[in-house]
């Protein structure tokens, strides 16, 4: 259930998910220059960047569920038939790339890097064994449900991280240090 034929279906599903992987992004990007500002409500554009987020990756999970095989029609009969599992898998993580992203932006504001980039290896790790183990047997959609089961693991690693270190309270101090200089 491998080879070029399988990756490209992948592929386009994928392509078609990470249009919807831009909203979050875009938001959490927003949110870390906000971050940067003296007088941010840093809190109050959390909140925002998150309710602004979730209404769009609603609609983009509605519109890939509604409309993701015609979508990936565009691409061939085929792409519609094999690709369209996992694109609906890859719409559903979204909201798991949402809050993984506001927490790494938590720590990108408090110049956290190093267990950034920890959570970001073991959510990575995590992803390529699902996807070696599932893909024999789940093709494709056992890609996407790696990708989901990565980002469900980085999601607790990063609130653990947040927890153990106070990163809200760094990331206020790191902030103000950052203004004053």
């Amino acid at each position: 259930q491998g080879g070029a034929e399988a990756t490209a279906f992948f592929f386009a599903a994928a392509a078609i998910a990470g249009a919807l992987y831009f909203v979050p992004y875009a938001f959490t990007t927003s949110l870390f220059v906000e971050g940067s500002h003296p007088e941010a409500s840093y809190r109050r554009d959390v909140r925002h960047a998150i309710g602004f987020s979730l209404s769009l990756i609603a609609l983009g999970i509605l519109a890939a569920v509604g409309l993701g095989r015609w979508v990936l029609g565009f691409f061939g009969l085929a792409y519609a038939e094999a690709g369209y599992e996992a694109l609906v898998i890859l719409a559903l993580v979204s909201p798991l790339l949402l809050a993984n992203y506001v927490f790494a932006t938590e720590l990108r504001v408090a110049k956290r890097i190093r267990p950034l980039f920890a959570i970001t290896v073991v959510a990575s790790g995590t992803v390529l064994l699902v996807a070696y183990w599932f893909l024999p047997s789940w093709g494709i959609a056992g890609a996407a449900v790696a990708f989901g089961l990565g980002q469900g693991v980085a999601g607790p690693l990063f609130a653990i991280e947040r927890r153990r270190d106070g990163t809200k309270a760094e990331a206020t101090r790191a902030r103000s240090e950052y203004l004053q200089r």
